[in-house]
């Protein structure tokens, strides 16, 4: 098992198999590179709170998980400069779009992802509004880079005013 956002996520029976041949992840020299050195890496990794999880969905579909509510994302945008924070979620969305791909040629069936955003602790009027732009331009750029990625986008723990 696994924890999402406290909660549990049931492996799937292929999971181990799934996880024994998962594809390594970039390391954080590689990943440095794309966002200006490793000392930018540590404070991405800090400040936005993502990642893909390896689990076995339907048809083998990639889980994307974004932790907006533990996420500090003023810091991230007064620390880190506009267009390293955009390659850097750009690169997430090549690195879910190389997954889907190679999963894709081995099944035999189209996988997409889902992405998952859980909002526990966000608030609406506390959404940093730099960010926001990045965000829409990322979604921008995928649209054209990567079409037909995403499956579903699903959110949880939804706040109220």
């Amino acid at each position: 098992m696994r924890r999402v956002g406290g909660g549990r996520v049931e492996l799937g029976p292929a999971s181990e198999a799934a996880a024994a041949e998962a594809e390594p992840g970039p390391t954080d020299e590689q990943m440095g590179r794309v966002v200006g050195g490793t000392e930018n890496l540590a404070k991405m990794r800090r400040y936005m709170i993502v990642d893909y999880w390896d689990v076995e969905l339907r048809d083998g579909d990639m889980l994307f998980v974004i932790r907006g509510g533990v996420s500090n994302l003023r810091a991230l945008c007064d620390e880190i400069p506009r267009e390293t924070i955009l390659d850097y979620m750009l690169y997430f969305r090549l690195r879910g779009f190389m997954m889907c791909d190679r999963r894709t040629r081995e099944r035999g069936r189209l996988c997409k992802l889902v992405v998952v955003n859980d909002l526990k602790y966000a608030s609406l009027s506390g959404f940093e509004s730099r960010f926001k732009s990045i965000l829409q331009e990322t979604s921008r750029l995928s649209e054209k880079l990567f079409p037909q990625l995403l499956d579903k986008a699903v959110m949880l723990n939804i706040p109220g005013w």
